[in-house]
């Protein structure tokens, strides 16, 4: 920052002395004042640092404006970089808002009335599992568990599974029913607010009604 500060100077202090040297390089003496003599030798020496000095001045120049550059560079460079953790920040708030979203199996907890197979069930469905309520259903068919939950908000519609809690079906039953749930696919569907219609395993027709109150 030095050199930048006295390069105007010295390099008018330069100027002048290359223009007298043009003026009278070819004479022994360089008169630089009326009552001042600078012999032959001196001359060249003064000529030959002045010389060097602005080679100096001007490599100083280069440095600070390569500096400069580099400067600018880093500047644009965090500038992606503060960009591009932003995009990060906003897609890891939507990711976290999609999984909560998805997820919400909260909104197929209660009481429901489920008609298969022009049977009906009367279950109770908390923390993923679904409890049957009938005495009857009870002695024949397994406590359910919910998995691999996934609600689309946008259409108000669901896919999940349905398993039996201990992974054995009861023996005791033979009919085509609920007994089946063993390994249930289960893509149902909003219509209005307590009530869900769709399929099961993609052939048998179910629907669901909340028991509200």
């Amino acid at each position: 920052m030095a050199y930048t500060l006295i390069s105007p100077v010295l390099r008018n202090l330069i100027n002048i002395l290359h223009a007298v040297v043009d003026k009278h390089g070819d004479k022994r003496v360089l008169k630089i004042s009326e009552d001042t003599h600078v012999p032959f030798n001196r001359f060249i020496q003064l000529k030959n640092e002045s010389t060097a000095l602005r080679r100096e001045l001007n490599d100083v120049f280069d440095r600070e404006k390569s500096l400069q550059n580099e400067k600018q560079l880093l500047v644009e460079e965090i500038k992606s970089l503060k960009d591009d953790f932003h995009s990060v920040q906003v897609a890891n708030n939507e990711l976290l808002t999609f999984q909560k979203e998805v997820n919400r199996n909260e909104i197929i907890s209660g009481n429901w009335v489920i008609t298969s197979d022009d049977q009906q069930y009367n279950v109770h469905i908390i923390n993923n599992q679904v409890h049957f309520l009938d005495k009857y259903a009870r002695n024949r068919l397994d406590q359910l568990s919910i998995t691999h939950f996934f609600f689309d908000s946008r259409y108000k519609r669901m896919w999940f599974l349905m398993l039996p809690s201990n992974q054995e079906e009861k023996n005791s039953s033979n009919d085509k029913s609920l007994s089946e749930f063993s390994g249930l696919f289960c893509d149902l569907k909003f219509q209005g607010p307590n009530m869900l219609v769709g399929m099961v395993n993609n052939r048998q027709s179910t629907q669901w009604v909340k028991v509200v109150g």
